[in-house]
């Protein structure tokens, strides 16, 4: 296989990786005294946490099976105070 063409095909597998990461959002915020996962533009939260910490390290094992993504992480006032990429296993 030529140069130019294995460049081509990484690229193109490297735009397709972004691409999936774009459409993965989430976000992990407080509701109740709890902390919920909820994916972007979802109504329904995906789980229901204790802890912030609980939280944090379910949407990460979430996003990397769903082959990356972002996760919003928001502090008790509702305001992002921290936005992770997760790249897929």
């Amino acid at each position: 296989m030529s140069d130019k063409k294995k460049i081509t095909k990484q690229l193109a597998k490297s735009i397709g990786r972004l691409a999936s990461v774009h459409s993965n959002r989430y976000h992990v915020m407080p509701r109740a005294n709890k902390w919920i996962i909820r994916r972007d533009g979802a109504i329904r939260a995906l789980g229901i946490y204790k802890t912030r910490n609980e939280a944090v390290k379910k949407v990460e094992d979430v996003v990397r099976s769903s082959h990356g993504g972002y996760a919003y992480i928001h502090g008790k006032d509702g305001r992002i105070v921290e936005e992770v990429t997760y790249f897929g296993d």
